[in-house]
């Protein structure tokens, strides 16, 4: 009866899936909220059916709101520790870069510019798909010579090998790491304790999104977010989240230019089961 019931709710996750039709490349591909989609579809994730196909569990998470889609990030662990598997230190970077949509005051840059982050590698890979999203392990802000030296075209590539220029390429990767911690204060965090952080990378369009998820010490925070981490204690109590240390958690937590940019979520429970009585997309 189990295994009935969990096809029964697959079948039901990818009906409304069939209802979605995809949006254009410079926006989200479907944006409907996680309540609406959990109201129809139940608690899609901890189905084995779900959890077990990454590209359909993708496919679920692509059609959510950004908004709703971080509210699920602290219900994931699961699903990210079924499908992590280690990377050998010999077959990648030291390091992970990541560019990341230019904010400032709640608002996208108009001209389109970016800034970008690297991190250490933790060398763990998570679920990933490449035209939605990927899942790695990173340790904190990388600290070493690695990214730098590969900027530097015109070192030859035998400069880069002696002790003095692979600590100068560390101190201009230590002062990046200064001016992104400047204009926002939560990759601070990276650096203050040792932590198995998740960066989760999400494509939309030619524009990324990044979130950064700490499982174990309960707290994650997104570039489309304002400058405080967010912690939780029960993932199911909104009341028991909070923005720093103190702050009591808020829907203005998410910067609203993100959402004005990028999406316009469908909220009626009413709406989208007419159209799936009728067959009918939701746009």
């Amino acid at each position: 009866m189990v295994k009935i019931l969990q096809s029964a709710q697959r079948e039901r996750c990818a009906t409304i899936l069939e209802q979605l039709k995809p949006q254009h490349s410079y926006s989200r591909r479907g944006f409907i909220d996680v309540r609406v989609f959990m109201l129809l579809g139940g608690v899609f994730w901890k189905n084995p059916l779900v959890r077990g196909d990454q590209e359909f569990m993708w496919s679920v998470l692509s059609k959510l709101s950004m908004e709703s889609l971080f509210m699920l990030l602290p219900h994931l662990e699961e699903w990210v520790l079924q499908h992590a598997v280690p990377v050998q230190k010999d077959r990648a970077c030291s390091y992970i870069s990541r560019e990341f949509e230019f904010c400032r005051d709640g608002r996208f840059d108009s001209f389109g510019r970016s800034s970008r982050v690297v991190f250490e590698n933790r060398h763990w890979k998570g679920p990933n798909d490449m035209t939605v999203g990927i899942v790695v392990g990173i340790k904190g802000l990388h600290k070493g010579w690695e990214y730098r030296s590969g900027l530097d075209y015109h070192s030859k590539y035998k400069y880069w090998q002696t002790k003095a220029a692979r600590r100068e390429y560390a101190v201009l990767q230590k002062v990046a790491n200064r001016g992104l911690i400047s204009e926002c204060s939560v990759w601070g965090e990276l650096e203050k304790t040792e932590a198995d952080w998740w960066l989760f990378t999400f494509n939309h369009g030619r524009t990324q999104s990044l979130a950064i998820v700490d499982y174990r010490g309960k707290r994650m925070w997104g570039t489309m977010c304002e400058d405080k981490m967010c912690y939780w204690d029960d993932v199911w109590e909104l009341k028991t989240w909070r923005l720093g240390e103190n702050d009591a958690f808020t829907k203005d937590w998410f910067r609203s230019g993100y959402d004005n940019l990028y999406e316009s979520p469908i909220d009626s429970v009413e709406v989208i089961s007419f159209r799936l009585r009728c067959g009918d997309g939701l746009f």
